[in-house]
């Protein structure tokens, strides 16, 4: 047979091009655009051929699917779930939230500033707390998503008055939510349906928790805890029949002989039917009354059983052992319960961050954009604030060693900062205008100072001169004893008096400040 030579197919390098004064210039290649790939059968399906994307709103969930969304919310009755869940969202709010400016120098401060004035208004005026709020939104954890409507209002009062605000964020409940996306995995335009009815996206804030593969109904933390949970329910349904079953000992009733008359064995069966705690009866010698014990302890035996079940379902929700809420170990070494804290830690800022990224995204950037041309795109951002106090406390100390190097300068806007890092009210405005008035007239004194040049030498006896090299005014050193050391610099001052000592310590502390 043949064979059939094919030709590779050369590809030709970019070539120059000329600019206006004949000079070649290389062009910068231009990368591929759009989307050319698609989410499969994901999220919908294709026509025949596969030519076409046809989206079917559906949760792509099994659990969710079989046992329908509610069966979250039957999870959430069980006590070890709800013991975690809610120590993953108040971790998330335990050290409250502010909203930064953004670091840019395009726009003035006094603009940047009312933009995050403006997103702090609304946050703080809005029904209800915006801590609430974000509680609503969490739910996300235990059903995978959320979806909250911005309610949008005229602003009626206060210092943005006749603006644009967001009155109300209301969280619904996940059963009858459904998303539509199309082929590139992107929402679409109405693609929020509720019992069929579609309604505009850019209304919702949708929070996804874990949303692999743009998948908007994100992952629920109880998906991986069913089976436990399961075992878990049917074993309690069990326990209750086994406690009443073996609680009592068994009464036993045996005699000498072939066969008891019909009289006592009517009156033993009657007895034995009806044994109480306080009973009691007379029997003869060739009758034997026994209480037979279990062989086990059967309640052990359950609680074995459930530590297990409930150690699984807080693996599956990702809350360590060792954090107060678990049964199956008491204690455990301090490194060992700081290194699950750590993790702990690491977990509750990736939600912080998934959190951040969609109130920024889908509520406070809306915002603005509806009252205000922003420039540059430089947007205030929500943020909550440090985990740990450790870590407000290496932010202290290293702004305390930068004033001591002398690398920062503390303005009233730094003490404010630092005074709310340990948990002070700020300075109250008349202060802060004083210390505005001590560090202006401290600048003014300095540039006076260079004006007139430096300082002359002081003798020991107030004259003019050089100061003697023991520094106490006497000339006569002893021979071989060495002068006392100083400081650099200490034998310019070194023979002033106590006070023009401390004027001078408190002129070179302004300086360094």
């Amino acid at each position: 047979m043949a064979k059939v030579k094919t030709k590779k197919r050369k590809t030709k390098p970019a070539l120059p091009a000329a600019n206006g004064n004949g000079v070649a210039v290389y062009q910068q290649a231009r990368p591929p655009l759009g989307v050319v790939s698609s989410t499969g059968s994901y999220f919908g399906a294709f026509a025949l051929g596969g030519r076409s994307f046809i989206p079917t709103p559906y949760n792509p969930d099994d659990l969710a699917r079989r046992k329908g969304i509610k069966i979250y919310r039957d999870m959430l009755r069980d006590e070890q779930v709800k013991a975690a869940l809610s120590a993953k969202k108040f971790a998330v709010l335990s050290t409250g939230w502010e909203v930064h400016l953004p670091d840019t120098d395009e726009a003035s401060d006094t603009t940047l500033t009312e933009y995050k004035d403006f997103v702090e208004f609304n946050f703080n005026e809005m029904k209800g707390s915006f801590d609430g709020k974000i509680l609503d939104i969490l739910t996300g954890l235990a059903y995978g998503f959320s979806c909250s409507e911005k309610e949008y209002w005229s602003i009626d009062y206060g210092p943005f008055k006749g603006k644009w605000g967001l009155k109300n964020l209301r969280t619904r409940p996940p059963d009858e939510i459904q998303f539509e996306v199309d082929s590139a995995g992107d929402l679409t335009a109405n693609g929020v349906w509720q019992n069929m009815v579609k309604m505009p996206s850019d209304k919702f804030c949708i929070y996804s928790h874990a949303n692999s593969f743009q998948n908007f109904y994100g992952e629920s933390d109880l998906k991986a805890a069913y089976n436990s949970w399961w075992v878990k329910t049917n074993l309690f349904r069990v326990l209750p029949i086994s406690m009443e079953r073996f609680a009592e000992p068994i009464a036993v009733a045996s005699f000498e002989g072939t066969e008891l008359q019909a009289d006592q064995r009517s009156d033993l069966e009657s007895f034995l039917k009806n044994l109480q705690s306080r009973s009691g009866i007379v029997l003869p010698k060739s009758i034997e009354l026994k209480l037979m014990e279990p062989s086990k302890d059967v309640g052990s035996q359950y609680k074995i059983v459930l530590d297990y079940c409930d150690q699984l379902i807080r693996m599956a929700i990702l809350m360590p052992s060792l954090m107060g809420m678990s049964s199956e170990q008491q204690v455990g070494s301090l490194a060992r319960s700081q290194t699950e804290f750590d993790i702990f830690l690491m977990i509750i800022s990736q939600l912080r961050r998934e959190l951040q990224t969609a109130i920024n995204e889908q509520i406070v950037k809306p915002l603005l954009d509806f009252n205000y041309e922003i420039e540059h795109g430089q947007y205030p951002c929500f943020k909550f604030k440090e985990v740990t106090e450790e870590a407000k406390q290496n932010q202290y100390q290293l702004f305390l060693m930068g004033l001591t190097a002398g690398a920062l300068t503390k303005g009233p806007e730094d003490e404010n900062a630092l005074r709310d890092l340990i948990n002070m009210q700020p300075l109250p405005q008349e202060i802060t205008d004083q210390q505005e008035e001590i560090e202006q007239a401290k600048m003014d004194n300095e540039l006076e100072m260079a004006k007139m040049g430096p300082m002359p030498m002081v003798g020991p006896n107030g004259n003019g001169g050089p100061v003697p090299p023991n520094g106490n005014g006497n000339s006569n050193q002893p021979p071989g004893k060495k002068p006392p050391p100083t400081k650099p610099g200490a034998e310019n001052y070194a023979a002033f008096s106590e006070e023009q000592e401390a004027e001078l310590h408190e002129y070179i502390r302004g300086l360094r400040q």
